[in-house]
């Protein structure tokens, strides 16, 4: 798998966000951090080109707050916008905000996520060749 990239996961339920991390070692990515507080995440904001999986409510704040921030520390930094909510002002927020895309929580997240994150290597894989 892609080693260029961490994988870095926000969410505020340790339950859902240890079962994101645990999918995607199980798929081959062995760069992945989990933290269920914004507050660590934000420590731990690395200058590598990053991937992060980012929930809306979190504990002290919200990822669209936490995405701005992280942005501002690493401009490389990548987003996918994960979230229980059903709302298209925080989708649409999210992605001016430079989420790749937004993914609702539902029974089938885990392989929508996948499919979010092999198209954005490939993308990403395609625009090295030019």
């Amino acid at each position: 798998m892609n080693s260029k990239y961490e994988f870095v996961i926000l969410d505020d339920d340790l339950f859902y966000g240890n079962l994101i991390k645990y999918f995607l070692q199980n798929q081959g990515y062995t760069n992945v951090s989990f933290f269920e507080d914004e507050s660590t995440c934000l420590k731990y904001i690395s200058t590598k080109p990053t991937l992060y999986i980012v929930d809306h409510f979190l504990k002290k704040t919200t990822g669209l707050t936490v995405m701005e921030e992280i942005h501002h520390k690493n401009p490389n930094a990548c987003f996918i916008y994960l979230s229980n909510q059903e709302s298209p002002k925080i989708a649409i927020k999210a992605m001016k905000l430079g989420a790749i895309d937004y993914l609702q929580k539902d029974k089938n997240s885990f392989f929508h996520l996948l499919n979010i994150i092999d198209h954005f290597f490939k993308e990403k894989s395609l625009s090295l060749e030019f």
